[in-house]
């Protein structure tokens, strides 16, 4: 999904608005994502969302995060993507 999206963003009309908007959709799917995968995939999903989320600069990450309504916990699983820390996102499940 997010290969798609991120085509679709960096193309002509790329604009901080369209990149802050697939930040989001990344976010909140990384986040439905890790509800509805077994134990066996979280590693798979790190793998995943991790150098994705990497790709936006920090300060639109962290501006994402304030205006998002996700809980304690999925906000540290984001958290702990963005730093690359693998142990504190599985430490959240």
């Amino acid at each position: 999904h997010f290969d798609t999206m991120h085509r679709l963003v960096t193309g002509v009309d790329n604009t901080p608005e369209r990149q802050r908007g697939l930040l989001d959709w990344l976010l909140k799917h990384t986040i439905w994502c890790t509800d509805h995968i077994t134990i066996r995939e979280w590693n798979d999903l790190y793998d995943l969302a991790t150098p994705r989320i990497a790709l936006f600069p920090p300060e639109m990450f962290w501006a994402a995060l304030r205006s998002a309504d996700f809980g304690p916990a999925a906000m540290k699983k984001l958290v702990a993507m963005s730093l690359a820390d693998r142990m504190s996102y599985l430490r959240e499940f």
